[in-house]
Order: structure tokens, then C-alpha cells, then sequence
């Protein structure tokens, strides 16, 4: 697969403003909340990373530009993990799990305060 395949496919799946696709390496310009397919700036390879806040995460590298954009439509295709609905007896007694951490949290943190004021 080539890059431009890869954007007609991403075009097709209807995701590809969630990807920056490049002909050429542009390390220095990272857009924000985007997976990037470009040729490494030493021409040796592809990396295939997510980018946001001009961070880059999960940086992969790959020896052809096949692979790489292989590597990216799998990501692109990748189904979303399913969604957990709660029953309502569940959600009950989830909230009332947070509720007694959150009890327990300031009773600690009552504590701690009370210890240390009584070192003085």
C-alpha cells in the first residue's frame, strides 16, 4: 500500500482528518490529536506516532512505506472497545463505593491534619 492509497482509504472510512499523511518528513510540525505517517528525516524508513500538545506517543517505526501504512489503516479499522452499561443495581452500589473512598479519603486526610497539629 502506498501513502496515497492509505488516504483514499482513510478518505473512504471517513477518518481522515484524524490522520496527517506525508510524502515527506516534517518532525518539527506536529499538529494536535492526529496519527502521523511520514518518512523518517534520515530516509531510512516510515514512523507511524499519535501526536497531541506537540507530544508524540506510541512512535513505530518501519522499514517500508507499505508497512507503515498498513500499520496505520489497522489503526484506523480498529474496532472501538465496547461500551460497559450498568445495570441499576450496579450503578447503586458503584456509587456507593466511591461515596464510602471518598469517606474513608477525608477521614485520612482529617487525621493527618490532626497529627500534625499536634506535633507543635
Amino acid at each position: 500500500m502506498t501513502i496515497a492509497e492509505l488516504r483514499d482509504r482513510l478518505r473512504a472510512l471517513g477518518v481522515s482528518e484524524e490522520f496527517s499523511v506525508r510524502n515527506v518528513a516534517q518532525p518539527e510540525m506536529r499538529p494536535d490529536n492526529v496519527t502521523v505517517v511520514e518518512p523518517e528525516a534520515d530516509g531510512d524508513g516510515w514512523t507511524v506516532y499519535f501526536t497531541e500538545r506537540g507530544e508524540v506517543f506510541d512512535k513505530q517505526h518501519f522499514e517500508t512505506e507499505s508497512a507503515a501504512c498498513e500499520y496505520a489503516l489497522g489503526i484506523a479499522t480498529r474496532p472501538e472497545p465496547p461500551k460497559v452499561v450498568l445495570s441499576q443495581a450496579d450503578r447503586i452500589r458503584a456509587e456507593s463505593l466511591a461515596e464510602e473512598r471518598r469517606r474513608q479519603f477525608r477521614e485520612r486526610l482529617a487525621e493527618g491534619h490532626h497529627n500534625d497539629t499536634s506535633k507543635e
